[in-house]
This record gives structure tokens, C-alpha cells and sequence, in this order.
């Protein structure tokens, strides 16, 4: 009733290396600690606080902003529409031309008909 092939079969002690995982975490602990101390102090940044002193300057100036937006609000509307409503040729040599938008949807809604009355 006893199986001697039962006593071989055993499970097995030891799955991992206590010691491999714990010298692998200190390790990677080190490399961080080094890292964080590299970057801490600056290594490979540049020596000179003159090749600094544009950065410095730019970080210090303020943004610049419009001093009068609604003056450009008006302008960049203005163009637009103008844009819009005004005739300019697209192309010339093939004889494209920008009309206003009424205009053309008129042109477009009287060939639209023209061509359902036939």
C-alpha cells in the first residue's frame, strides 16, 4: 500500500532565490538612487551661467498679447467677409472665378431648376 515511488515525488523546496530577489532590488534601488543624484546635480547641463542667461531672460519676459483684440476681432472679420462677398479669379487660364456665396447659390438653385423643368 505504500508507493515507494511516492517518496520521490516531493515538491519542490526552494521556487525562487530569496537572495537573487533581494540583491536584484538593491541593485535597482542603487541605479535610481544614482540616477536621482546625477540629475540632482546637474551632470551634463551646461557650466556656464552665461549659456543660461537666455533661458533665464525668456522664462522672465511676459507673454505678449494684443492691445487691442477687439480692433483685430473687427479687421480679421472685415477681411473674411470681404473674402467672401468679393469676385477674384482662381484661375485664370481656366477660367475660375470666386463669386460671392448668395450669388452662387443662386446660379446653383437656377440650374437645379432649370435642369428638373426638362
Amino acid at each position: 500500500m505504500h508507493d515507494p515511488r511516492a517518496a520521490a515525488r516531493t515538491h519542490e523546496p526552494y521556487d525562487f532565490s530569496a537572495r537573487r530577489v533581494a540583491w536584484t532590488a538593491a541593485a535597482l534601488a542603487a541605479i535610481v538612487l544614482l540616477l536621482s543624484a546625477a540629475v540632482h546635480l546637474g551632470i551634463g547641463a551646461p557650466r556656464s551661467a552665461q549659456r543660461n542667461a537666455h533661458w533665464i531672460d525668456d522664462r522672465r519676459r511676459a507673454p505678449e498679447l494684443q492691445n487691442a483684440p477687439l480692433d483685430d476681432l473687427a479687421r480679421y472679420e472685415r477681411d473674411k467677409r470681404a473674402q467672401l462677398d468679393g469676385y477674384r479669379w482662381i484661375d485664370r487660364d481656366a477660367g475660375i472665378i470666386h463669386i460671392p456665396i448668395e450669388q452662387a447659390m443662386r446660379i446653383s438653385a437656377a440650374r437645379s431648376n432649370a435642369e428638373q423643368r426638362r
